[in-house]
């Protein structure tokens, strides 16, 4: 019986995927092992809410002007 005959396009895939599998790994350590730890001022800043208010007239006038960007102004050809 043959059952371990491969042909050479599984070989290949088998290394793709191998070697796909020690590279994810590798990162994955490397990643566990670079801890980065963020000074308490900026943790203290990332959880600060961000305010939410904002100018309505900004808004009305940004509607007002979005059909401005879409109009289309004739240029004229030059003729000889």
């Amino acid at each position: 019986m043959n059952f371990f005959k491969f042909e050479i396009n599984t070989i290949v895939l088998l290394f793709f995927v191998i070697a796909t599998i020690v590279a994810w790994a590798g990162f994955e350590f490397y990643h566990r092992q670079s801890n980065v730890d963020i000074p308490s001022d900026l943790q203290l800043q990332a959880n600060t809410p961000l305010q939410s208010s904002f100018d309505s007239n900004t808004i009305k006038e940004l509607y007002k002007s979005k059909d401005k960007f879409y109009e289309i102004t004739p240029t004229a050809t030059p003729t000889q």
